[in-house]
């Protein structure tokens, strides 16, 4: 995937330019106050004295046509693409590509969900728009022009957060609004409907008295600075609160429709069969169709369950759950998940029982009569899911977990292997980068990686953060140091490493470690037995839980990922007399099986 489509430009805020996944500086301020002039109309001719004008704020020095043509020049570097017109400039980007018109184009569709009624949908839409606000619109432009049209995208978001908030408020909300809105308000302290929303908050938190005297307090302001009085619906809601009128109070909330779906993430060419799986599993005519999506740690589970549920979602109208079980690390308990639910689903909180089977009752009453999709992200067993799960028709369930799960009776299973080598090529190519140039260290790369998504993220993240690097030097330093180098940012190997190794038992541990020391990537069944000192037969078994764990793949093979880790850890936890005694059997082993042969 070209990085060119995530080639982004910004003004609300600092002057930037999001090249993938860099942030790129541009510290020329003619340069900066050039681009900005240019952002306000992408595609339309912009003359060269316009340009002037941005930057030395109507007084141009004479060398001013040279200083824009060198500001334009300096864009270019940073892969801009403006075309050169007999007067001028064109910014040949397109409009959703600025974050002023994505904004714009946000906040277009949040109205129209709004005027259809949906304001959950509204409210996240409204919230994503205002995201893009970074800081001071044009900030780092010192142009008076440039500083006036700043105006109308303040004036925006100012817009877009009093709609966002009437949204809100519609949904029943108050006491959550309430310090939001007091920031507002004390920042556009004449701002009568901020105040309005402002007061019904204070009202639905208990605080009718505060709400009384923020009226007050606007009605001085107002009198002193234009001798007006407040807006009728302002002393409407005044009597209104001071009469304690019930109806000010949300209604007890009923058949809310939750969508709780994260964003899709881009989805790999090598996954779309996994996602066709999912969505080929029985539907809800018959019982309610169970999906588990296993595998290791960083092959995608999340990703895939992820866009499996965005496109189920109109099969299920009546909305879907989302919750993050975090199998992984600490898992959440059942019961904290149904309660979360209950509420999402309307139930009051005083309505939700202490025990888990009670409220796995009332949850499975809940969603009786719906049509609900349930993604339950990064299980940790059977147990935790099972009170989760509906008991009538109707519903779709998808849980991941590195586990299959197999305690689940009648669940369609999609185990997600490591990614193919086209795949792989696919998302280091991601990056930007031309792998042609050097095959070997390409193909280098992704042995290393070994199929899994996360570890190819980061190689890719490693080499847009830094050009300079070719594939082969970033080969070379991971070799050096492969689990550490792994890492780019939040994306990192080895807590995926460490969270796989506390699902093991003690034995299975030791036997882990004892591979990682002995260093060969495939051994045979008679060599784990004597690494572990023990069996075929239980060598076997702990082998299986290896492989369960994804430490191994089946048929006993293992990545350099893996035996760097298990060496870190032998080295850490077992006795060096230990290892080498490990060490000495498996060759003892070895040598009378090529004895046996010679005879």
């Amino acid at each position: 995937m070209s990085t060119v489509s995530q080639f982004r430009l910004g003004f609300l805020g600092p002057i930037a330019i999001w090249d993938g996944c860099r942030n790129v500086a541009v510290p020329d301020s003619r340069a900066r106050s050039c681009l900005a002039r240019l952002m306000l109309e992408p595609g339309a001719p912009v003359s060269r004295d316009r340009l002037a004008d941005a930057i030395y704020d109507h007084r141009p020095p004479r060398t001013a046509q040279n200083q824009v043509q060198r500001a334009v020049s300096v864009l270019r570097q940073h892969r801009v693409d403006i075309e050169t017109y007999e007067h001028g400039y064109i910014l040949r980007t397109e409009r959703q590509q600025i974050d002023g018109f994505a904004a714009e184009a946000l906040i277009e569709q949040a109205r129209v969900a709004r005027t259809a009624g949906d304001d959950e949908a509204a409210v996240e839409i409204f919230g994503t728009a205002l995201q893009l606000w970074r800081g001071p619109v044009f900030c780092g432009t010192t142009s008076a022009d440039l500083q006036l049209r700043a105006v109308q995208w303040e004036e925006l978001r100012l817009v877009a957060q009093e709609e966002q908030m009437w949204a809100e408020l519609r949904l029943g909300k108050g006491r959550d609004l309430v310090p939001e809105l007091a920031k507002l308000v004390q920042e556009n302290s004449l701002h009568q409907s901020l105040h309005e929303q402002f007061m019904l908050a204070l009202f639905r938190s208990g605080r009718s008295s505060e709400a009384v005297n923020t009226y007050h307090e606007l009605r001085e302001r107002l009198e002193a600075e234009s001798g007006e009085e407040p807006r009728p619906t302002l002393r409407k809601l005044l009597r209104r609160i001071v009469m304690n009128d019930p109806t000010l109070l949300p209604e007890a909330p009923m058949a809310r429709v939750p969508r709780q779906l994260p964003r899709p993430l881009p989805l790999i060419e090598g996954r779309k069969a996994e996602v066709g799986a999912i969505l080929a599993a029985p539907d809800a005519s018959g019982y309610a169709s169970l999906v588990v999506v296993s595998g290791p740690g960083g092959v995608g589970k999340t990703t895939v369950a992820t866009a499996a549920a965005h496109q189920l979602r109109d099969t299920y109208p009546h909305g879907q759950l989302f919750a993050d079980l975090s199998g992984s690390s600490d898992p959440v308990g059942p019961a904290d998940v149904l309660a979360h639910f209950l509420v999402d689903l309307g139930t009051r909180e005083q309505a939700i029982p202490g025990d888990v089977e009670q409220r796995a009752k009332v949850f499975r009453s809940a969603i009786a009569t719906r049509r609900l999709l349930i993604v339950l992200d990064d299980a940790a067993s059977a147990a935790q899911v099972e009170p989760l799960l509906p008991g009538e028709p109707g519903c779709g369930v998808i849980i991941t977990s590195r586990l299959p799960l197999a305690e689940l009776p009648g669940a369609v299973r999609v185990r997600l292997s490591p990614v193919s080598e086209a795949a792989a090529r696919e998302m280091l190519e991601s990056s930007g980068r031309r792998l042609d140039d050097d095959p070997d260290a390409a193909s280098g790369l992704i042995e290393l990686c070994g199929g899994s998504p996360l570890a190819l993220n980061i190689v890719a993240a490693r080499l847009a953060a830094r050009p300079h690097w070719s594939p082969r030097k970033l080969l070379k330093r991971i070799l050096s140091s492969p689990v550490d180098e792994m890492a780019s940012g939040e994306l990192q190997v080895r807590p995926v490493l460490d969270s796989n190794y506390r699902l093991l038992d003690d034995r299975s541990r030791s036997l882990l470690r004892r591979l990682g020391f002995y260093g060969e990537p495939c051994f045979s069944l008679s060599d784990a037995a004597a690494l572990a000192n023990c069996s075929p037969n239980v060598a076997e078994d702990l082998l299986d839980n290896l492989i369960d764990a994804h430490f191994l793949e089946p048929g006993f093979r293992s990545h350099l990922l893996v035996l760097h880790y298990a060496r870190e850890r032998a080295l850490a936890e077992e006795p060096e007399a230990v290892l080498l005694a490990a060490l000495a059997r498996v060759i003892t082993s070895q040598r009378r099986k090529m004895l046996a042969v010679d005879r």
